[in-house]
């Protein structure tokens, strides 16, 4: 019988143990050998090891090093092995960049543009463990490659990151077109990140380790009732109050998928679909998968030409046809006379 592997999903690449999910990895490579997927696949591992105080540093690192070091079609995400440098040695490093830029200055021009973005981000993406004393989550809301807001959200994070750090990090998922839902790309702008503190006052790890003696005598301590009352009344289960509680417990499940999904905020507040110029601007400096950067010069391509000191509105007012037919009337200096609604009187 012959399994088929699937892509891997957003919560599976931030919720799998490390040799779990680098056994999927090699599974996926040994079945659809798509090596593209599984570059951006470990650069977003990379963004989880920074975000989280567990150590998923130079994760899947042999698997990494034959996508790189063989001959893998990586064309469509040549520019993320910025990322990967600290997986080589310095002629190993010179054999990648060959391979993948055989025009060397266009490397140089890579390295140039993504240089200050990279050296901001590495320390964190190759960081390991990390000692926190409180544990938090990261709660996210990005926006759709359509516009539409969803939530994210990223359990046991390292609280002591910075602002810049988040947009830093998060705005690489912005980069990658392997999380999708229906076809559209999830994570294709950072809108807005918080902490949500957890605080742990009995830890359940201590419990466990805790001798069964100190328990006994805890237990032993407390003050007791000598048996049950005779007048409580003992609760018995209902299956049809089972079935009511399921039933509510899912509606509330619902509510909640609901609202995340929604994001706050009305639709008509949402921005238009298309590429923005700011969005083009906060991706300038990062490497970009070869699908997005068709995206992007796609949209500047369809973005108007204005003249000197011209209005983009002046555009759209100029088309239509040269006859004439289409010229706007020219306003009349004659005062509008104001039409008067016209009363019905009762009938008596």
């Amino acid at each position: 019988m012959t399994t088929t592997t699937k892509p891997l999903l957003s919560r599976q690449f931030y919720g799998m143990g490390v040799k779990n999910l680098e056994a999927r990895f090699l599974l996926y490579k040994n079945e659809k050998n798509d090596a593209a997927y599984l570059v951006q696949g470990a650069l977003a591992v990379m963004v989880r090891n920074a975000l989280c105080p567990a150590d998923f540093s130079f994760f899947a690192e042999d698997l990494v090093r034959e996508l790189f070091m063989e001959d893998y079609d990586l064309s469509a995400v040549r520019e993320l092995c910025v990322y990967f440098k600290k997986y080589f040695n310095e002629e190993e490093w010179t054999g990648v960049t060959t391979r993948l830029f055989p025009d060397q200055q266009e490397f140089a021009r890579l390295e140039e543009r993504t240089r200050g973005h990279i050296e901001k981000v590495q320390p964190l993406l190759y960081s390991k463990d990390r000692p926190v004393e409180v544990k938090a989550s990261l709660v996210t809301t990005f926006e759709d490659e359509n516009g539409k807001k969803h939530g994210w959200t990223l359990s046991n994070v390292d609280p002591n990151l910075t602002t810049e750090d988040h947009d830093a990090l998060l705005t690489i998922l912005t980069t990658l077109d392997i999380f999708q839902k229906d076809g559209v790309r999830r994570f294709a702008k950072v809108v807005g990140a918080y902490y949500h503190l957890v605080q742990v006052t009995i830890d359940p790890k201590a419990v466990k380790e805790e001798e069964p003696e100190v328990q006994e005598a805890k237990f032993a301590a407390l003050p007791k009732v000598a048996s049950l009352s005779t007048g409580v009344e003992i609760e018995t289960s209902d299956p049809q109050d089972e079935r009511r509680q399921e039933q509510s417990s899912d509606e509330v499940k619902n509510t909640l998928l609901e609202e995340e999904e929604a994001a706050p905020g009305s639709q008509d507040e949402l921005p238009s679909p298309k590429l923005t110029g700011l969005f083009q601007n906060d991706l300038s400096g990062l490497p970009l998968v070869e699908s997005l950067k068709n995206m992007l010069n796609l949209a500047k391509r369809e973005s108007p030409v204005v003249g000197v000191g011209g209005d983009p509105a002046d555009v759209v007012k100029n088309k239509g046809d040269s006859s004439g037919k289409n010229k706007p009337t020219p306003p009349s200096n004659q005062p509008k006379k104001k039409k008067r609604k016209k009363r019905r009187g009762k009938k008596r």
